[in-house]
């Protein structure tokens, strides 16, 4: 048994609910004839999506701060009061020496700890450094995505799709509409010729806010041709079983 992909009444319409990667069905739409449409659909940047890229880079980065402050300031600090006290009270018997210091320094007089050899010691103060350097770099990543988002959008006008980086794809240009990914992660890929070079634009519902976005690949479909969507049924129409098309173009 086949299937088919029934429109009705030359609309695009969903008759049921279209499960989605966020687990939510969609209702029913009814979408613009493609021979009509003169309005700009723009979806602009969703901040939930990289509110948790700004989550792990101030993350790193506070952790990055937290590892400098110990190899700065906190190791040496810890093993200056551990030399110390093993000094006066250790080596020499003299507590009151070891409270004065203590006292001048500003130091609680509990017993800090062993002191450290002095080549782990340091060893263990690079370390930090080390890490501090490594955390900088994986919240530079994550941070620099939240800069560079700012003010992103992408477009569907009259002509074809636009972005606010400067990509612009007219509807004669595309090739194909790769679908596949788009009820599980919200992600169509339209591949398309520019000149001599062949190219991508990638259509992201969770990067982007997810009515406009969903607005503007039901709209693009039909003007870029049915017949060159893979992976997926079209937005506004669904596969059925054959039988089942054979009543509703009859009903």
């Amino acid at each position: 048994m086949g299937d088919a992909i029934v429109p009705l009444e030359g609309k695009r319409v969903v008759k049921r609910g279209v499960g989605h990667y966020d687990g939510v069905f969609r209702p029913p739409f009814v979408f613009s004839r493609a021979g009509n449409f003169a309005m700009t659909i723009r979806a602009e940047r969703d901040p939930r999506f990289y509110f948790r890229f700004l989550l792990i880079g101030l993350g790193a980065l506070a952790f990055g701060l937290y590892c400098v402050y110990d190899g700065a300031i906190g190791y040496p600090g810890k093993q200056e009061r551990a030399l110390a006290y093993q000094k006066y009270v250790l080596d020499e018997k003299n507590e009151d020496k070891w409270n004065a210091y203590a006292a001048e320094h500003g130091w609680s007089t509990e017993y800090p700890g062993e002191p450290k050899e002095a080549k782990k010691h340091h060893v263990d103060v690079q370390m930090q450094f080390w890490m501090a350097g490594a955390c900088g770099l994986l919240a530079f990543f994550p941070l620099w995505s939240v800069w560079r988002s700012r003010g992103r959008w992408i477009e569907l006008n009259s002509t074809g799709l636009t972005s606010s980086w400067g990509e612009n794809v007219a509807f004669d240009q595309a090739v194909s509409l790769d679908k596949t990914k788009w009820r599980s992660k919200g992600i169509a890929v339209l591949k398309y010729r520019d000149g001599t070079r062949n190219r991508k634009f990638v259509i992201d519902d969770f990067k982007f806010k997810r009515e406009p976005t969903d607005k503007i690949l039901a709209e693009l479909e039909p003007r870029i041709g049915l017949n060159k969507i893979s992976g997926g049924p079209p937005e506004g129409y669904e596969l059925v079983a054959a039988e089942e098309a054979t009543v509703d173009a009859e009903g």
